[in-house]
């Protein structure tokens, strides 16, 4: 499996790193067992999921983790879209999300 990046995502990783220590161990550990955390990742519409990462730097259980959004193709790569801090954000439209995904002509 291929794991890319988006510019969006790069955007906003780069934020939480200024913020969080731990955020790139969080996110490898994340992508390393990826097979079964996107079993227990949520499908939004096609070949969108989102899924939520351990914040190791906040203790305080679900709210304090992060939120990823990524588009798998094929089964082959998997495009990481967004990802942003769960406790800042509540959630993000979908439409976003299709703006992202049509920017970087993912699927296409």
């Amino acid at each position: 499996m291929t794991f890319k990046f988006t510019k969006h995502f790069t955007t906003e990783f780069r934020k939480l790193l200024k913020k969080y220590r731990h955020a790139e161990d969080d996110f490898d550990s994340f992508v390393s067992d990826f097979t079964k955390n996107h079993q227990s990742a949520k499908t939004i519409k096609a070949n969108i999921h989102k899924a939520r990462i351990k914040n190791s730097d906040k203790a305080k259980g679900k709210s304090a983790g992060y939120r990823t959004y990524y588009y798998v193709v094929e089964n082959d790569s998997v495009y990481f879209l967004t990802i942003y801090n769960k406790s800042e954000k509540e959630s993000i439209d979908e439409s976003m999300l299709d703006e992202i995904v049509g920017a970087e002509a993912i699927g296409k």
